[in-house]
């Protein structure tokens, strides 16, 4: 089901039909949960749509309350919507999604007017025609101010209100980085933290999410890695070794190690780990585990994202279920997301992406890529994507793992500067250039390089992984929460001035 588009104007700030009261204000609806479950039962059939609806009478909190509507399939239930709890049933009850707080008002308008089962009439420009002249629905964002959404005015888009935050802003979920209190900070600010838990064993997964919850109660995301295993040969092995020999030798850092196989993978342990934290959002990159793990998050209440480098990955993730894709372009720092891509090293930028993306799905889409400020947020918005994650941009937040000389190169750094090479750990990934991507050699698979080059990131500056998109030099060191509150802001004024 596409979404339909917000409105470029405000309506009244409320409105009687059939005694039915709904308003724009802040973009929701009062209706009962009865109404809208007979609604989504004809609108949304296939239930690809989580909604989420919070009291009609204290409309001021910016977090939906869960759990009234309940959403059955299978064979034996067949697929429809039902009221979870009876008690709520009659109660006047408004959306948390603007999205679709327009599209009901649109119903029960014509309903109103024209009798039961009537649609509002489509305008000129939306009759059906050939493929290329239909208008897609577009997800157009909305300048919202509203005292319970802080002093900085919050821009309503799909992915805001899917995801049940304030701004359009998601941090990236970078392994070598980001902290608890980096992610709770970012979410407490009203963007989407996230923590990368690729590299966590299970036990250390639910310590570090805890320790996101004890700062927050606000939404955040846990991220995995869904690579396929390598395979490569003894002899393979050993001519990597002996590539490396002689930088390991002038580091002074020992032999090479043995090249194996680091245990980053989502697997079935993860997987338990991760239903039984039951995260707001989890995301993956290389892929989406097995479309059984997908549907046990979606039961779950997880929100799923994924990355997508190319219109033909975010088709095949918006078909294997995701909540929305992001789309990353070539000048995202760190590894490239791709899945059916071979020899990713010339990869689409975000400019060019995005809009494909948005044209191509039918699930909110989140550039990635270059986006360091307001103004890169702007751009993404008037792309059509509904939010922006921004890694490079958070490196030097003060609640950042990243070390001294990490910081101070990011902030001495021309775009030219970085390279994307599969030295580091065998898949294409965006870095600062240095010893390791100019005079390393035909890397073993990912993630095997990993385990050979090891000890050589951890030996010098010079030779450490500096994962940095090309936006890094507008990045400032300053607490996460005022780079939340300064990019959202920027983006703010940016598209005031547009849409003057």
């Amino acid at each position: 089901m596409r979404h339909a588009p917000m409105r470029p104007t405000p309506k009244p700030a409320c409105k009687q039909i059939g005694g039915v009261k709904y308003g724009y204000g802040i973009g929701h609806l009062e209706v009962t949960v009865t109404q809208y479950v007979a609604f989504l039962n004809t609108a949304d059939p296939a239930g690809r749509n989580r909604h989420r609806l919070y009291s009609a009478n204290d409309s001021s909190s910016a977090w939906p309350k869960y759990g009234q509507i309940n959403f059955a399939s299978g064979a034996s239930k067949g697929r429809h919507y039902s009221v979870a709890y009876p008690e709520w049933a009659d109660k006047p009850y408004g959306f948390a999604n603007f999205l679709r707080s327009a599209r009901f008002a649109d119903r029960l308008e014509a309903e109103h007017r024209h009798g039961p089962g009537s649609k509002r009439p489509r305008a000129r420009s939306e009759q059906s025609g050939s493929t290329r002249e239909r208008v897609r629905h577009r997800q157009v964002p909305r300048l919202v101010r509203a005292a319970s959404l802080g002093s900085v005015g919050s821009v309503r888009t799909a992915v805001t209100e899917l995801l049940a935050i304030e701004h359009p802003i998601l941090q990236a979920p970078m392994a070598s980085v980001a902290t608890p209190e980096l992610a709770a900070a970012v979410s407490e600010a009203g963007g989407l933290g996230a923590l990368g838990s690729a590299t966590l064993a299970p036990d250390e997964l639910r310590l570090e999410a805890a320790a996101v919850r004890k700062r927050t109660g606000r939404p955040f995301q846990l991220n995995f890695f869904c690579h396929e295993q390598p395979e490569f040969s003894a002899a393979a092995g050993v001519a990597a070794r002996d590539r490396v020999a002689s930088l390991f030798a002038e580091l002074g850092v020992g032999d090479p190690p043995e090249p194996s196989v680091p245990p980053i993978g989502f697997d079935d342990a993860r997987l338990e780990a991760l239903l039984e934290i039951r995260p707001p959002v989890a995301s993956f990159i290389f892929g989406l585990p097995g479309a059984d793990a997908v549907a046990a998050c979606r039961d779950a209440g997880i929100r799923i994202l994924a990355s997508a480098t190319t219109v033909a990955e975010a088709s095949d993730l918006e078909r294997r279920g995701v909540d929305a894709v992001v789309a990353q372009g070539g000048e995202a720092g760190g590894h490239r997301a791709s899945f059916l891509v071979e020899g990713d090293d010339g990869p689409v930028g975000t400019l060019a992406l995005v809009p494909q993306v948005v044209d191509a799905v039918g699930v909110p889409v989140i550039a990635a890529g270059g986006i360091a400020d307001g103004r890169g947020v702007a751009a993404a918005l008037a792309l059509g994507a509904g939010a922006a994650q921004i890694g490079t941009g958070f490196v030097p937040a003060t609640e950042s793992a990243a070390p001294t000389a990490y910081r101070k190169a990011l902030a001495e750094m021309p775009a030219e500067r970085t390279t994307i090479t599969r030295n580091f750990s065998g898949r294409p990934a965006r870095a600062l250039r240095n010893r390791i991507t100019d005079e390393v050699q035909a890397p073993l698979p990912y993630p095997a390089q990993l385990s050979l080059t090891g000890p050589l990131r951890e030996a010098s500056a010079d030779t450490s992984a500096m994962w940095a998109g090309q936006a890094g030099a507008l990045a400032r060191e300053e607490p996460a929460r005022a780079i939340v509150e300064r990019i959202a802001s920027e983006a703010e004024q940016v598209l005031a001035r547009l849409t003057r």
